[in-house]
């Protein structure tokens, strides 16, 4: 089974035509990029609740977004939450080696003579890079998150690969990501993982 993510969407632009547009153009790049998935594949979206509030109801915010998807021809099987990310990133702050500078965690990459410094957390509260690491170790089984399907609530859900597809703007966190995984011992796991940018 693969598990292809995509179609991120900001929670206050719900219900609004920029997020409508945002919606129709992230389904049609999954929709291109699935086209090369070997068998089953489950479909998997996220609302960024982190900082904003949601305009509707958690499962009027999935219903929504699964059907405008529809409309250009995805059907997304699950819609998660951001917010829900949060409680897992202290569980990975202590799996990855980080350093704390005032009220911050911090991560740093070296390769060869460079460095590469990502906050993890910011006062108690994990940041993008955390928070979409979070994610990928769900999709992969390793921790569970609460979803929403057209069925309402249920229950977690695996793959043994994963495609991820998203903007280009998202290569760099993307990219810590995979990092952060490395780093807390999941390598392994991550031989399946492939993404898409666009």
């Amino acid at each position: 089974m693969t598990n292809v993510e995509g179609v991120h969407l900001y929670a206050d632009r719900l219900g609004t035509p920029a997020g409508d547009r945002v919606i129709r153009r992230e389904s049609e790049a999954v929709l291109r990029a699935a086209r090369g998935v070997d068998g089953p594949y489950v479909v998997v979206s996220m609302i960024d609740d982190y900082h904003a509030d949601l305009p509707m109801s958690r499962g009027e915010s999935a219903r929504y977004l699964m059907e405008h998807a529809a409309m250009s021809g995805l059907h997304i099987s699950y819609v998660a939450f951001e917010a829900d990310c949060e409680t897992s990133v202290d569980w990975l702050l202590s799996a990855v080696p980080t350093e704390m500078a005032e009220d911050e965690h911090v991560y740093h990459k070296r390769t060869g003579d460079h460095s590469v410094t990502t906050t993890l957390a910011r006062q108690g509260e994990g940041t993008c890079p955390a928070l979409a690491a979070v994610f990928m170790l769900a999709r992969l089984g390793v921790v569970r998150l609460p979803k929403f399907s057209a069925r309402g609530f249920v229950p977690e859900f695996s793959a043994d690969r994963l495609l991820t597809v998203l903007p280009a703007k998202d290569m760099r966190v993307e990219a810590t990501v995979l990092d952060l995984l490395k780093e807390a011992g999941y390598s392994n796991l991550l031989r399946g993982v492939r993404h898409e940018f666009h």
